[in-house]
């Protein structure tokens, strides 16, 4: 449970629309006490690798820095970087010959 209300605890604490030195504490408090207690979903079968190797997990460790560089996470979202890659990919298979298109893509997006 403590893994669980500490991640959740960052969640909430990172959505914050404004954040002050303490919130900021706060926010890597818990990072810290999930990261300390996340080896329970190994112990009681929930996760069923031996490691906690997770590409959102890791991410978690970003969301400080950013929010100290970049400002409260409702400034910026995915959306714009999705739009484009999707834009890119599109543009980029019509530029092919639509067979064996792969290597196509990339010498186009070079």
């Amino acid at each position: 449970i403590k893994a669980i209300q500490a991640l959740l605890d960052f969640i909430y604490i990172a959505q914050f629309p404004l954040h002050s030195n303490l919130s900021l504490q706060e926010l890597q408090v818990a990072l810290t006490t999930f990261h300390d207690n996340k080896g329970v979903f190994i112990t009681n079968g929930t996760h069923h690798q031996n490691h906690m190797n997770i590409p959102k997990l890791h991410a978690l460790h970003h969301w400080l820095p950013n929010i100290i560089d970049l400002g409260t996470m409702d400034n910026y979202c995915t959306k714009t970087g999705e739009t484009l890659h999707l834009l890119m990919c599109k543009a980029a298979y019509k530029a092919t010959n639509r067979k064996e298109y792969d290597e196509q893509i990339i010498c186009y997006l070079i």
